[in-house]
């Protein structure tokens, strides 16, 4: 009896991507296995990525009677919005690796002794003007 329990309650011993639902009425539920996962990556990839492809082209790519239109909007806002994060913190670590360039390379002239700080630094991010971090000067740029 207790090898049955899991009968019972309608569920799969062995991981399928179409677990039945407990209401005769619904749909079965639909279970991203990793292998489904992985073609679904592939589909995406494909197609240029998650903000290129389309739910109906994926559909196509996958070729899985399986799936519905739904499955694939839902999984395809999963996979943006984990670009989205991964993009984000990437930019996050970049931009506090240049401040802490910067603030190395100004620590060092400290120590030189150099009587005026060199503040030009590499060119920022594509997205930044550099222009608008220079420091203005009263007197001459020769000084």
């Amino acid at each position: 009896m207790e090898g049955s329990s899991k009968e019972q309650k309608g569920e799969e011993t062995s991981e399928k991507a179409v677990v039945p639902s407990h209401d005769l009425n619904r749909k079965p539920r639909f279970r991203w296995t990793m292998e489904v996962h992985d073609h679904f990556v592939e589909a995406v990839n494909e197609l240029g990525g998650p903000f290129e492809a389309t739910p109906k082209n994926i559909m196509k790519l996958m070729d899985n009677e399986d799936i519905t239109s739904g499955h694939i909007k839902s999984h395809l806002q999963v996979t943006k919005e984990a670009e989205q994060k991964e993009n984000v913190e990437a930019e996050e670590i970049a931009r506090q690796e240049m401040q802490a360039d910067a603030a190395a390379r100004i620590e060092l002239q400290m120590k030189e002794g150099k009587e005026h700080l060199d503040l030009n630094f590499p060119a920022a991010a594509p997205d930044q003007d550099s222009r608008n971090r220079e420091p203005k000067s009263s007197g001459s740029k020769n000084a």
